[in-house]
């Protein structure tokens, strides 16, 4: 009888110590959407294994993001899987806090009749074990609010709740979750302009809170007085009416706890931060269309406070606040302790300030990090000349870190906020300032433009192609006439790309007509995307010109490049120290761009950025 197969000893690991290697695993991935996916391939090893899994209930805490789509409800048994795999997750977790968000995505708000359906039923389930929730977020249509009804007075448990109400209508009530006596985080958002006054509908344990954020468009009829109820709150992000309440005095206001404050006035008066006492503060953002008096009041509550500011937004909504000479180095003047500064547009003279020293030979904010330019309204009239000085004041705060003259290497995004996007033509004028790239009319261009052209008409080919060979119609594709024209072309451009010297050519010019991203976009390309590729081998050649040229590109930038684009609305200034350039595959990044970083409205608000 021959041996049996040998069994590896951790197939036969105690439940004990599974259980504690399934938990790490968990929590390592308890911020991701599922946090239960890593698990997946342990499950799968035996049943031992799997027996564990299931019968261990802490694991079965984090239900992570619950997001239902049309896809769960087409065809009628999409909705039986993704319910009873909610509810099987709902029994495993038996009496074990529960953290969950439950989003449905706003177009379906008013989705049909059968999507509708799903969202109830997965609700109910989950308001069942309404006296287990923890940490909670929903983001549900208004007419699913009054499900919440049956909770009110059964959260025992309930820490943190965000909450996000999608238009166009307004719930009967939200004061679901004014009793619940372990509420110390809340969040509200609702998207749009309601006619109603939503807040006065919210009611929570204001007395308990820690952290209240809103993002609600304000009427002028209220405005919470979370800032006068709440003895313990530290964090405060909210909108300040057009017209103020009146419980908010011509005499100041104490507040001893709060250290982070994030305002946006919907009028020009800002003229309640000089009547604010908080000297907790360290994170400060205002948004007001007041540019004449933003900065005097935010330099009274800094200076009545005595607060130690670590961040700082001043985001004016206006056009311009060019005329505001030095208003934002006197504030800066009053923060020494500043870390990261975000702004959507600075004037040349405070720009100068940060480079250097002042007129006291002091360096203004020796200890800052992180600044932010973020565009959230309009674009600078003369981008060229902002971002020459841009890239002076990355390079002198760079040179005063060397010497030791700051304690922080330095960080510099320009970016634009999600609901104000850039065309990708003024992103490429801002980074070539910044990099020095060639002007236009400089000599090389013209035949870079050329080349360009022609490899942007071979991505052009390489689409029609697909799209032919997956349609009913072959005729769809490009005639012979078309494929020996961009035959031809391609393999002229080609052989002038193969000449490039990178030791004596000008490497900008490659850089300034986007070669390195369309070479690799070619060389990505199966070989029968390309132009008489039997005959003239295009293909090939492409993916040799790629594997010739990385390399080179990557230690030119690894030396030469300071700026990397970050997804579609981003540049990121990188530092000649940065660890990022001992690594070839993030060296890359540089060169052609850098993945976006995706963040939710909530976490722009994080940062002082409203949506």
């Amino acid at each position: 009888m021959p041996d049996k197969a040998p069994i590896s000893p951790a197939q036969n690991l105690p439940s004990d110590i599974l259980e504690q290697i399934f938990l790490l695993v968990a929590h390592s991935a308890k911020d991701s959407k599922d946090p239960l996916r890593p698990l997946r391939c342990f499950t799968a090893v035996n049943h031992h294994w799997n027996l564990v899994s299931h019968s261990c209930t802490r694991l079965w805490q984090n239900l992570g993001d619950i997001r239902v789509g049309l896809h769960h409800c087409r065809p009628e048994s999409a909705a039986e899987v993704f319910l009873s795999s909610l509810q099987e997750r709902l029994e495993r977790a038996k009496l074990q806090p529960l953290t969950f968000t439950f989003n449905v995505t706003p177009p379906l708000a008013y989705g049909p009749r059968d999507l509708l359906v799903v969202i109830e039923r997965a609700l109910s389930l989950l308001i069942r074990h309404a006296a287990q929730w923890v940490d909670i977020g929903f983001s549900i249509p208004a007419r699913q609010v009054h499900m919440l009804d049956t909770v009110e007075g059964s959260l025992p448990l309930l820490e943190k709740l965000s909450m996000e109400v999608l238009q166009p209508d307004v719930p009967a009530r939200m004061d679901q979750f004014a009793i619940a006596p372990s509420l110390r985080h809340a969040s509200f958002r609702f998207p749009g302009r309601y006619e109603a006054d939503v807040r006065k509908k919210i009611k929570l344990p204001w007395s308990q809170l820690v952290s209240y954020h809103e993002n609600i468009y304000p009427k002028d009829v209220s405005f919470h007085p979370v800032l006068t109820s709440s003895p313990n709150l530290e964090s405060l992000i909210c909108a300040f009416p057009f017209t103020p309440p009146p419980y908010f005095l011509n005499i100041p206001f104490q507040h001893t706890t709060l250290t982070r404050l994030h305002l946006r006035f919907s009028s020009n008066d800002s003229s309640l931060l000089r009547r604010l006492i908080l000297p907790s503060l360290a994170d400060l953002s205002v948004i007001s269309s007041g540019v004449a008096t933003v900065f005097t009041d935010v330099m009274g509550l800094i200076h009545q406070s005595h607060c130690v500011l670590r961040s700082l937004a001043l985001l004016p909504d206006s056009k311009s606040w060019f005329d505001q000479h030095w208003a934002l180095t006197r504030i800066l003047a009053h923060c020494p302790a500043l870390t990261r500064l975000t702004v959507n547009s600075i004037q040349s003279k405070d720009l100068r300030l940060l480079c250097d020293r002042t007129e006291m030979g002091e360096i203004l904010v020796p200890h800052l990090k992180q600044f932010v330019l973020c565009y959230t309204s309009r674009f600078p009239t003369d981008p060229e000349d902002d971002y020459d000085a841009f890239n002076a004041l990355a390079h002198a705060r760079e040179e005063l870190y060397q010497s030791r003259q700051i304690s922080s290497p330095w960080e510099l995004t320009i970016e634009s906020a999600p609901n104000f996007i850039l065309d990708e033509s003024i992103w490429s004028r801002i980074l070539r300032p910044l990099e020095g790239f060639p002007q236009a009319v400089a000599p090389g261009m013209e035949r870079v433009r050329k080349w360009e052209q022609v490899l942007w008409a071979q991505v052009g080919f390489a689409r029609s192609v697909a799209a032919a060979a997956v349609g009913d119609n072959p005729k769809a594709g490009p005639t012979l006439l078309e494929e020996g024209m961009s035959g031809v072309q391609l393999r002229k451009v080609i052989k002038e790309l193969e000449r490039f010297n990178f030791a004596k050519d000008d490497v900008g010019l490659l850089y300034r007509g986007n070669m390195p991203l369309l070479i690799e976009r070619l060389a990505s390309l199966p070989s029968a995307s390309f132009p008489l590729e039997k005959t003239l081998g295009l293909s090939t050649r492409i993916k040799a010109l790629f594997g010739k040229w990385k390399p080179l590109f990557i230690e030119h930038a690894r030396v030469h490049r300071h700026w990397m684009r970050r997804g579609k609305q981003s540049i990121e200034y990188i530092s000649p120290r940065d660890e990022r350039r001992k690594v070839d595959g993030l060296v890359w990044e540089i060169v052609v761009g850098a993945p976006e970083q995706p963040r939710t409205p909530a976490q722009w608000l994080e940062v002082g950025i409203w949506l």
